[in-house]
């Protein structure tokens, strides 16, 4: 297991920062629990389960083209009431840290292959920003990544977005080039590990390119608060802090560069 941590770590580039949430959903506040006594209601034992009580997405959705993958984002996986009040329950009343200036966040979420979480991350997001440490704004539309429009921001955040060298295209990758060069910052959730498998200098910025999930979990992880990536946790001030989650195995090189040298 050691050498295999070793093989694969991720490293935290010096340029921007990056926050990759390990976890395919945001962590949801609901626990698993497994039906026990009085037999439940399906809706309950499902909620119980998944935090939520949606049926099915459309039939083969994940390959629909945006604007369709979309309306099934925002309508059919859109958060429910209960996980906006879990999500108004867990962020904080007030900044952690106060702001010493005003700060802009670009939030892009537009994607090639979608996860059903894009839409609940946005809601947490824009619920973070009610407490006055940022402003933000949402956007899909790869016509905003630009020099000037991304001169406006002070970071730039991606809600999942794989394969976002694709979306953005030539001209938008040296746009975020420039304004990482320039000192803005770069963070990611989750997918935004798999958005650049084919431009080095976007896998150099997010540290690394997604290859897979090694196993999926059997338990609930503790964090290593001590380590870069996860410093911000300590910004919580909570003890016995866990997440279940799934393992992403992270690798140096853009997965497309691979395949074209192998």
């Amino acid at each position: 297991m050691d050498n295999f941590v070793k093989r694969y770590r991720r490293t935290r580039p010096a340029s921007c920062l990056i926050l990759l949430l390990a976890a395919g959903y945001l962590w949801n506040p609901v626990q698993c629990h497994g039906q026990t006594g009085n037999r439940k209601s399906s809706d309950q034992a499902k909620f119980e389960r998944f935090g939520h009580t949606r049926g099915r997405a459309p039939k083969e959705w994940t390959k629909f083209d945006w604007p369709q993958k979309r309306e099934v984002l925002f309508e059919h996986y859109a958060p429910t009431d209960q996980e906006l009040k879990l999500i108004v329950k867990a962020a904080p009343a007030k900044p952690l840290v106060p702001a010493k200036q005003s700060r802009r966040l670009l939030v892009f979420y537009r994607c090639q292959y979608p996860h059903a979480s894009i839409a609940t991350g946005n809601a947490a997001i824009e619920q973070l920003a009610k407490t006055g440490a940022f402003e933000i704004e949402l956007t899909d539309d790869p016509k905003k990544v630009t020099k000037e429009n991304l001169a406006r921001f002070d970071a730039l955040l991606l809600n999942n977005t794989t394969d976002w060298d694709k979306t953005i295209g030539a001209s938008g990758q040296a746009a975020v080039v420039g304004f990482v060069k320039g000192g803005k910052g770069l963070i990611g959730i989750h997918a935004a590990s798999d958005s650049c498998k084919g431009w080095r200098e976007g896998a150099e910025m997010i540290g690394g390119v997604f290859k897979c999930h090694p196993w999926l979990p059997k338990g609930t992880w503790a964090f290593n608060s001590n380590h870069p990536t996860t410093r911000l946790i300590e910004l919580l001030k909570v003890r016995d802090f866990g997440c279940g989650t799934k393992f992403m195995l992270i690798v140096r090189e853009p997965i497309r560069e691979i395949a074209r040298a192998s």
